[in-house]
């Protein structure tokens, strides 16, 4: 067992600033941020953890030592005069400068649980549809990307039974490939996050995977697209519109209350839904 502070390396200046990274995200090693004292010392390292080891991390943080290698990965970097450096330093926290870097190229979140089986036996691929009562509606999902190997996926925010996403088939997790029949996967998050804002008014049909589908895929340099004999065509689903109560615009539930508001019915010719448009 080593002693951690005995590796922390001391930010003198720009030449010590990361310019590349050395450890790569795993897609179930969320990074993780340690501040604590050891032995009257402030410090502060960056690693990454694999989330079946997070609960454990945290019960040990406050130990005077501990050994990196039961836990997880420290981050390492090649700096501005190309040494290899550790993420790591002596101070009551990370330097903006590291900050930054750390929120640029690694997630805060796994982009997969330990309940999710990483053994692949069939492809698992859906088309989910749903179609909003009023464009601010939410449809309960969070999107995420995957800076390191470049995906977009979806968390939902609660798996209740009236959670729209929940309702259409979608699961934590999926990998996302395409949005309203365009391919997304080579969108900056910027141009995914505004296609979903603009289009807000539209139905929602999301192409997704599960993670192992998305692995096989990938590593067999397989490629999505909606001609694939597998894809299951789950059932489109609508959330309703009541005019008793004006309430409850921004929610992910089944029902949606609106006041004295005339809509017209559209059905669009590309996807075969019918929308609500105010």
């Amino acid at each position: 067992m080593a002693k951690l502070y005995q590796k922390l390396q001391l930010l003198t200046g720009y030449d010590d600033w990361p310019k590349a990274i050395i450890t790569e995200q795993m897609f179930n090693e969320p990074v993780y941020e340690i501040r604590r004292k050891e032995k009257r010392i402030r410090v502060w390292y960056y690693m990454l953890v694999p989330v079946n080891k997070l609960a454990d991390l945290k019960a040990n943080r406050q130990k005077s030592m501990i050994d990196i290698k039961n836990f997880g990965r420290m981050i390492e970097y090649f700096n501005n005069r190309d040494e290899i450096k550790q993420m790591s330093g002596s101070a009551i926290e990370s330097p903006k400068i590291f900050q930054k870097w750390i929120a640029e190229h690694y997630n805060s979140f796994a982009t997969i649980d330990e309940t999710i089986s990483l053994t692949y036996i069939n492809d698992d691929i859906r088309i989910c549809a749903i179609q909003r009562a009023i464009p601010q509606q939410e449809i309960g999902v969070k999107f995420r990307y995957f800076v390191h190997q470049q995906f977009y996926y979806i968390k939902l925010t609660d798996d209740l039974p009236s959670n729209l996403a929940h309702r259409a088939g979608l699961k934590s997790y999926d990998r996302i490939m395409s949005f309203n029949g365009i391919n997304i996967e080579n969108d900056t998050l910027d141009q995914f996050l505004n296609r979903i804002d603009t289009e807000r008014h539209l139905p929602i049909q999301i192409l997704v995977c599960s993670p192992v589908t998305y692995e096989h895929y990938k590593s067999n340099k397989k490629f999505f697209h909606y001609d694939l004999p597998i894809i299951q065509c789950l059932t489109s689903i609508y959330a309703t519109l009541s005019n008793k109560h004006a309430s409850n615009f921004h929610t992910s539930t089944s029902e949606v209350y609106v006041v004295n508001t005339i809509f017209w019915a559209v059905l669009w010719e590309n996807i075969s839904i019918i929308s609500t448009v105010s």
